[in-house]
């Protein structure tokens, strides 16, 4: 009784789950394919719910008298309470309940205390004194791992609970076909081509240094912010103040270089303050600089916000600049950003919203004599495995506009895994880290 005070569980989750199934036959095979027996806590409810599942492996109803008749041929129907704690279980179901809110809670329990129980072995070793340090943290991260690939691992589901979802999002496309799918880009074009930055998706911007992909990036944050998105931006190079220069110098329009020396006049000013308060101050943005270039730090405080409802897009600056927790000494550096880029993708899928990561090209990639291609990713691993969408921001004149304020780009979308691929122009205004369209500009 103890242990039961102690380990996290819900018992009013798990008896209208079961519940549910009891009263409601043509819910119980999903509710068998959302939940399993390993997610319940009490022991009667282990039981009923194994009972649930032998019954729909064997194709038969899953129902009251059912589930009873096999949990008597299993000699389990007194341990799980009898008839008394069985006809309980439907009598205490409020009308309005829906089991799949209470799914996500019993997991969630689940894999908290899978984790106290990985701890407390972990503590165990410890104390035994049997262990070298190194050992320990191996383990530690091997275990721990583990229990986090579980949270992001979904359940298999049939196909038949998926269709329904499906069909509507079909329907409401045709009705509304001028919504983007995504999260708006802020460029046409591009939402054109990507239909938006949709969830789940890993977004890899990549080009040379000093062309801008970090200014980019951040004019795809601020397009998110205006739409009211939350959006965390994640620097490793660069400080929030500096990152909140740029923000105003691009929404002020006044001179990033004037806002970092000070040399700026009455209007310039005003500029900004309105900048400042009827823009920037509205935005649900996130920065962290950290330096906590540890992947496992990035996920921990993502999951975070998510958790909090506060979470819609993530925008990591930049990919090679992340490191593995203790990578083994093996690891060579392509295979550690292979890890990491993987990392990031399951984290997509598991927050349902898309990251964007940037990415440095390798030497091959240091002189502008062509467009950028996947080969050129910087120690690229499975970066262009793992990536849904990969964009390069390129110019073949880049030597001749260096110096100036402006620059002709083209933003090349090299892979798109659910849509077509493509290349649009772009002009960086450099003094205002601004990027916007040729023809928006007319």
């Amino acid at each position: 009784m103890e242990e039961l005070r102690q380990l996290p569980y819900s018992i009013e989750s798990e008896q209208y789950i079961l519940a549910s199934a009891l009263i409601n036959p043509q819910e119980a095979s999903a509710i068998v394919n959302s939940v399993h027996s390993e997610h319940f806590y009490d022991v009667r409810h282990k039981n009923i719910m194994e009972a649930m599942e032998k019954l729909y492996q064997n194709h038969q109803e899953i129902n009251y008298t059912n589930v009873i008749e096999e949990l008597k041929r299993e000699k389990k129907f007194e341990a799980s309470g009898g008839i008394e704690y069985i006809g309980y279980l439907i009598d205490i179901l409020p009308t309005y309940v829906r089991w799949d809110t209470y799914v996500a809670n019993i997991k969630e329990k689940a894999l908290q205390r899978e984790l106290y129980h990985t701890l407390s072995n972990l503590s165990n070793d410890i104390l035994s004194g049997r262990f070298q340090t190194d050992d320990i943290l191996n383990n530690t991260e091997r275990l721990v791992k583990n229990v986090l690939n579980k949270r992001s691992v979904n359940q298999l589901t049939k196909v038949d609970s998926i269709t329904p979802g499906v069909i509507d999002e079909i329907n409401k496309r045709m009705q509304n076909k001028n919504d983007l799918i995504g999260i708006d880009t802020g460029f046409k074009e591009l939402n054109n081509i990507l239909s938006g930055f949709k969830k789940q998706e890993l977004i890899i911007l990549a080009a040379r240094p000093g062309v801008g992909k970090t200014a980019l990036a951040l004019n795809f944050a601020s397009a998110a912010c205006k739409q009211g998105k939350y959006v965390a931006f994640i620097s490793l190079e660069m400080g929030k103040e500096q990152i909140v220069k740029r923000l105003i110098s691009t929404e002020s329009a006044v001179d990033h270089d004037k806002i970092n020396k000070g040399q700026l006049s009455g209007t310039e000013i005003s500029s900004i303050l309105t900048a400042k308060s009827q823009t920037i101050d509205k935005f649900n943005l996130y920065l962290d600089d950290s330096n906590s270039a540890n992947i496992f730090d990035i996920m921990a405080q993502c999951r975070s916000l998510k958790r909090n409802g506060k979470l819609d897009m993530i925008v990591v600056d930049y990919l090679q600049l992340i490191d593995l927790d203790s990578p083994r000494r093996s690891s060579t550096r392509a295979e550690i950003v292979g890890a990491i880029s993987r990392s990031l993708k399951v984290l997509a899928m598991e927050l349902d919203i898309p990251i964007i990561a940037l990415s440095q090209l390798n030497r091959t990639a240091a002189k502008p004599d062509g467009e950028p291609n996947l080969a050129q990713l910087r120690e690229s691993g499975s970066i262009e495995q793992d990536a849904d969408v990969v964009m390069f921001i390129y110019s073949n004149k880049e030597d001749e506009e260096r110096n100036q304020k402006t620059a002709n780009l083209k933003l090349k979308v090299e892979k798109n895994r659910h849509g077509r691929t493509g290349i649009m122009d772009i002009t960086f205004f450099k003094h205002i880290l601004k990027f916007t369209q040729e023809k928006e500009q007319r």
